[in-house]
């Protein structure tokens, strides 16, 4: 049905003066040397039948022009400056705002997409009442809605800016993804084996090559002999000699070089990753050269690609504060299954040990998520219910204690608290006595549990875990 200008769901007065405000708000910003984020929202026609396969469908271009028809209408120049830019599969339109904003509308098979000028974090949460009307709001005026059960929306940061020009924070960053399998199947995105899969589920080798990195990079750096093998060859760089880019090229020579969809090699198989290098290898001097978070559903709102962005920058932050040993240990992870109540009980884990607010940031868990709370020993301690007294779902999660002193403390006071019944808290050593001797993690994963294993417990009366038990 037709839409007269009235039933839009702001008028161009109040926008200039969002605009306005935003302009004020966001000047000093702009300059800062921050993260600099870039969205790629994704919008569908649930009138329209999905058609499976790869290839455009035939209806997505008119999808598009509906609601570049939509912007036109609500936000005209010049307040909305449009120009014809050359896309991917035909002339798309751009939308610059009056303080240099950009956004462009863009189509894949079955969907809108709208991609977003490079912004720190900060513009986009003052600009973000705008953009919500702008993008979302005029979607929705075109019979348009985000999909988040079925459709992706990849979260781009700049890797320059957002780990300071620091390869090894980066590759940090890079291991404690690969650590966390959960992020990329079922919290931020439920699995996508052939477009986004996670290191868990590619081969051995990948896996055990980030693990010799991560080891290497605990290491100083020793002067290269010269031999007849590397006579005519560069020989490889040690981590704590690499720039960013040179790192993200050797993480995708030795580690992600093979994807589980056997239609893509070479570059393609480093960008169909949960984790895309691609763009982190291009020598774009104007550019932050993003790295792409491709196992992230499709954004509800801009406030949800704001949340993404806010809990990214403060994982690389807490990141920083790590032990070097322990931010530099790969678990070898294989887990891709999790149940409802671990998916929750591990992102309450994530959010919690970083710092942040669970209120705030469980918003990015999925809708059947949202009505299940976080196990009690892990959110408080204190005289446990009877609900609570068991830690079978406790032990679900000790996979994550080598590499997280968050969960090391808890796990120790629960060890500690004689409100639990003995069993159950023999139960969770037990667990940790087996994950220090399985096959299924790595050599160093091992080695930390057993430190912690015999570890002096602090307040235990110079007891260490196992000692308690004995």
């Amino acid at each position: 049905m037709k839409k007269n200008r009235g039933s839009y769901p702001f008028k161009l007065p109040l926008l200039i003066s969002f605009l306005t405000a935003v302009v004020v708000i966001a000047s000093g910003a702009w300059a800062q040397a921050q993260m600099q984020i870039g969205g790629e929202f994704e919008f569908v026609d649930f009138s329209v039948p999905v058609v499976l396969g790869s290839g455009l469908k035939g209806h997505e271009e008119a999808m598009a022009d509906r609601m570049v028809k939509a912007i036109q209408e609500i936000c005209p120049p010049p307040q909305c400056q449009e120009t014809r830019v050359e896309g991917k599969f035909g002339q798309e339109s751009r939308f610059q705002l009056e303080n240099g904003f950009w956004f462009q509308i863009s189509w894949d098979p079955n969907v809108v997409e709208v991609t977003t000028k490079p912004s720190t974090v900060a513009e986009v949460r003052a600009m973000a009442p705008v953009l919500q009307k702008l993008i979302w709001g005029s979607a929705k005026l075109a019979g348009l809605s985000p999909d988040p059960e079925r459709r992706a929306g990849h979260f781009n940061f700049g890797a320059m800016k957002s780990f300071d020009g620091n390869a090894l924070e980066f590759l940090k960053f890079i291991i404690d993804y690969a650590n966390r399998p959960e992020l990329a199947n079922g919290i931020f995105r439920d699995t996508n084996s052939l477009n986004a899969p996670h290191l868990a589920q590619l081969g051995e080798e990948q896996r055990r090559a980030l693990s010799d990195l991560a080891a290497k990079a605990l290491t100083k750096p020793q002067e290269e002999k010269m031999t007849l093998a590397n006579l005519f060859s560069k020989p490889r760089k040690h981590p704590t000699q690499m720039t960013i880019a040179e790192m993200a090229y050797d993480l995708v020579r030795h580690v992600f070089y093979e994807t589980t969809n056997p239609m893509y090699s070479g570059p393609e198989a480093w960008h169909y990753q949960a984790l895309g290098l691609k763009s982190v290898l291009m020598i774009r001097p104007d550019s932050d050269r993003p790295l792409e978070n491709r196992a992230v559903r499709s954004q509800r709102d801009i406030y949800d690609f704001i949340l993404m962005a806010e809990l990214m920058e403060a994982r690389i932050a807490y990141l920083k504060t790590l032990p070097k040993e322990t931010a530099f240990t790969v678990t070898e992870t294989t887990k891709g299954k999790f149940t409802a109540q671990e998916l929750v009980n591990r992102y309450y884990i994530y959010v919690t040990e970083t710092g942040l607010s669970w209120d705030v940031y469980k918003r990015l868990l999925p809708a059947k998520l949202l009505i299940r709370k976080p196990h009690p020993l892990l959110m408080v301690v204190a005289a446990p219910s009877e609900k609570s007294k068991s830690v079978k779902e406790i032990v679900e999660v000790l996979d994550l204690l080598a590499t997280s002193p968050w969960l090391q403390k808890k796990v120790q006071e629960i060890l500690l608290n004689e409100q639990i019944p003995y069993e159950q808290r023999e139960l969770l050593l037990h667990e940790i006595k087996r994950l220090e001797v399985s096959t299924d993690y790595s050599h160093e994963m091992r080695r930390r549990l057993k430190q912690l294993d015999f570890a002096v417990i602090p307040g235990g009366g110079s007891m260490s875990c196992r000692a308690l038990f004995l």
